[in-house]
This record gives structure tokens, sequence and C-alpha cells, in this order.
């Protein structure tokens, strides 16, 4: 049984920090957390901000994110751990763990993965321990459907910052190929780019209380990224009743069947995907108020994972 929850303070708390607290929170038992300092600084500074934190022996405990989980392995090789558990967010071939790093991962008692490509990925690299895929989870209760609303401009939604590896150029080189398809970018720094000429784009900077009204209003969450743990939207999309155009990344082809979306093979292909959009968009108008999650991804689900 888990007792305590470790992970690092860097540019994904808000993520690993939510799932930290959801997940205990509906366990309602007493687990502590514990907060590595961020990376960066950590390597600046590692002995006031990383290495006082490091113990020479782990019990129950949860590392959320295999970051933090390797960090100490490398300071520390003479680390013992009990009875504990690693949670992998992103993890492709080229990021694959090191023999001596699969050494520690096979000590563990259990280890979860975000999608089924991280899971096959630990298995060929020789991981032994058993890797649970569990996806992540989403509040239905701030994320759910509603019904059809009459007389409204069909859009698709872009829930994402515009970092290179959700490919902003190419969002918006298929935006102005597709003048007849409507656009809602909802995120940050889309600002260092020229969007004035999109007439059917409209750019709103990222705030989370926006998120479950357009995923509710959109008619297709789309994303193309080229390598995602996830992504939540897909999670938040689906479980709003809206479909999702995806590249085949993270949990995408783990979760999008032909009832909930459609899955891209060649991002560059902007027919075939204008295509998908409109199959959604006619898909929508009949599924509009159903969750489309295909599995139970509640916080209580995941906390079962977790700690018991």
């Amino acid at each position: 049984m888990i007792r305590e929850v470790i992970y690092f303070s860097n540019n994904k708390k808000w993520i690993i920090g939510a799932i930290a607290r959801e997940s205990i929170s509906e366990s309602r038992r007493h687990i502590k957390t514990t907060i590595f300092p961020n990376t960066r600084l950590a390597l600046a500074n590692p002995i006031n901000l990383f290495q006082s934190k490091i113990r020479s022996s782990y019990s129950n405990v949860l590392f959320l994110g295999a970051s933090t989980f390797f960090t100490i392995i490398d300071s520390r090789p003479s680390s013992n751990f009990i009875n504990c558990r690693v949670f992998f967010t992103h993890l492709i071939r080229e990021m694959a763990p090191t023999p001596f790093q699969i050494d520690f991962l096979n000590q563990l008692d259990k280890i979860f993965t975000m999608n089924t490509s991280s899971a096959n990925v630990l298995r060929e690299c020789g991981v032994t321990t058993e890797i649970i895929v569990v996806y992540g989870a989403i509040n239905e209760a701030i994320f759910h459907p509603s019904d059809p609303l009459e007389n409204r401009e069909p859009f698709v939604l872009i829930t994402s910052h515009a970092a290179p590896r959700k490919r902003p150029e190419l969002i918006l080189q298929f935006i102005e190929d597709s003048p007849d398809i409507n656009f809602v970018i909802h995120g940050k720094f889309w600002d260092v780019f020229d969007t004035q000429g999109l007439a059917n784009l409209k750019v709103r900077p990222f705030n989370y209380l926006w998120q479950p009204d357009l995923m509710r209003r959109a008619d297709v969450f789309l994303s193309i990224s080229w390598v995602e743990g996830g992504p939540f939207p897909i999670l938040e999309a689906l479980a709003s009743g809206t479909p999702v155009v995806s590249t085949i990344t993270g949990f995408a082809p783990d979760l999008i069947q032909e009832c909930n979306g459609r899955l891209i093979e060649d991002p560059s292909d902007f027919v075939a995907i204008r295509q998908m959009i409109n199959e959604c968009i006619s898909l929508k108008s009949e599924v509009s108020n159903i969750n489309l999650l295909p599995l139970d991804l509640s916080w209580k689900a995941l906390s079962k994972h977790f700690y018991e």
C-alpha cells in the first residue's frame, strides 16, 4: 500500500501536481506528498536543493514521473526501493531507459504508463515488472456533455500551446488551407505567429476556466502533435461528447474508435484530415449529449490503481 507520493516541481507541475492532489483526495487515506525542486535548479545547486532530499531507502512510494525516479538512482545508486511504483507520462523509443535504469525498474512493485505504446517500449527493453496502462483521469462533474446548441456555426477546437512538438506551423498551414472550416485555438504563445489573415480562425489566450465550455461547444477536437503522453485534452473532449481527430501518438490509438473520432496517419495529408473533421462534425450532431469515453477514467478508478 502506497504511503507517499514524490514528484518534481517543474514546468509540468500543474499536470503532475493535479494528478497527485486529485488521486490522493479520492483515496480518502493519509498519503504524504514530497515535492522535489525543479530539475534545473537541482543541477545548479545539487547539495542544497536536491541531494539533501535523497534518502538511502524508499518504502511504499509512488514516483509520479519517471524523471524523478531516474534522477534519484543516478544520484544515489545505492538507494533501496521496497514496494515502490513509478508512473511514466511521456516515453518513446528514443527515450528508452538504460540497462542501469532497467535494473532498478525491475525491482519495483508496479509500473504505470499513460498509453500502451509506452508500456510496449518498456517491455521491449527488458522490463519484467507488472506494467499497467492507466491513461490518467477526468473530472466528469466539470467535463460532461450538453444538449446541442441551435443556430451556430460548427467549429474545430485546438487546445494547444505553440510548442514545437505540437506542430504549430503545420496547424496554421492546415487552417489556411481549409477556409470552409472554422477553428478556435485555445492556448499560449500563439502571439508569436501572424494569424491576422486567417478569417476562419479565432485565437483565445489560455484560461483553463474556459476549457469545459469550449470542449462542450466544439464539434471536433483536433490534435496533430508528433509525440504525447496523452494528451489530457483528448479525455476532456471525449467526456464532453466531442469527437477527436488526432495523430497516432500517446493514448489516442488506445481510446479513439470509429464511434468517437478518427486517427491521422499522415499529418501532412490535409485532404484526409478535412474528411475526418467533416465526418466527426456529423458524428457530433448524433452524439453531442453522450460521454464518448470508452472506459471508466474517473479519479476513483485511477486512485485504486495507484494506491491499492
